[in-house]
């Protein structure tokens, strides 16, 4: 196994360790990583393109094979996350910008890293790929949507923008990725060896910026603030889980769908936050960038080693 290899399992097996190392460091000395914020756009629009050069025809082809469970999945992500956001907003007493964060959270698609937790917790790794993909493609319009309707109510919501800047930090990038893929399929394959590594070591970058560029608001104030992003994260995790039972769905999909639901791209949250609401409104997505990132896999190891009693009858499925 070469250095790249090595790497890449090292980042894959340490990134939550990684993340909250970087997290701690940040926030004790914030002007480590401070002058990273202004290029949060393009280190998020690389991880997207990256993730688009990991893309085949595969991953979209699921929805074909199996609607039902990508589009019942995908509704329980929607519905449970962004009104589950509201409800936590409503109990905690959360107010303006603030409140706008958590329920800005909770209405964007799955986390980048997801895709590598179902992996480790031995989901169906098919499926959460088809997920993060299909929902990172409809957010410029699912999620603006979904803001304005929960959030419309504590501060203005500018729709448009948030398409505009959607579409720019994440389906223009992951566009660009597929058709480099496509085009240029050898080499392509050849950065995709390297690209899980400078991907999960980009987003410790990216947390810890956002740690940075947040120090002076994480501080005893917030502490409701990160209740709420904890109790909105667990709730995701049992919505997924419990929801996907409810539809049918066996072991190796009920885990693929609890992580999708409760790990939201708190980097896309972040971003969002900044460019169209008070700094305030980052406070929720930047604890949920270190939270998430620990929790799900704290998770994906739990499930990793734990037998799966339907795991035949799956495995049918995942081949067929």
């Amino acid at each position: 196994m070469n250095f790249v290899d090595k790497l890449g399992n090292f980042v894959k097996k340490y990134l939550s360790l990684l993340v909250l190392i970087g997290a701690a460091i940040s926030y004790i000395n914030p002007n480590i990583f401070i002058g990273v914020v202004p290029y949060f756009n393009y280190i998020l629009g690389f991880i997207m393109f990256g993730m688009g050069m990991t893309l085949t025809k595969e991953d979209f082809v699921l929805i074909l094979k199996k609607p039902k469970d990508v589009i019942l999945g995908l509704l329980i992500q929607m519905v449970t996350m962004s009104i589950g956001a509201f409800i936590v907003v409503k109990i905690l007493g959360l107010q303006g910008d603030v409140a706008v964060g958590l329920i800005l959270l909770g209405a964007c698609p799955g986390g980048t890293t997801s895709n590598v937790m179902s992996f480790i917790a031995k989901a169906d790794v098919a499926l959460s790929v088809t997920y993060t993909s299909i929902f990172t493609f409809i957010a410029p319009v699912v999620t603006p949507a979904l803001i304005y309707l929960l959030a419309g109510t504590y501060v203005q919501v500018d729709g448009v923008g948030m398409f505009i800047s959607i579409s720019q930090v994440v389906l223009i990038p992951i566009i660009l990725g597929v058709i480099a893929n496509t085009l240029f399929a050898k080499a392509a394959a050849k950065c995709v060896r390297v690209l899980p590594s400078v991907s999960g070591l980009a987003m410790v970058v990216l947390v810890a910026g956002i740690v940075a560029a947040n120090a002076s608001k994480l501080n005893a104030s917030v502490v409701i603030v990160a209740l709420g992003v904890i109790i909105h994260n667990i709730w995701g995790y049992l919505c997924g889980y419990f929801g996907g039972k409810a539809v049918g769905f066996k072991e190796r999909k009920r885990r693929t769908l609890s992580i999708e639901t409760g790990m939201k791209n708190a980097t896309l949250a972040t971003v969002l936050a900044a460019a169209h609401f008070a700094p305030e409104a980052a406070i929720a997505p930047a604890i949920a960038g270190i939270w998430h990132a620990f929790s799900v896999s704290v998770l994906a190891n739990y499930w990793g080693n734990k037998e799966i009693t339907d795991e035949d009858e799956d495995e049918a499925e995942v081949q067929a």
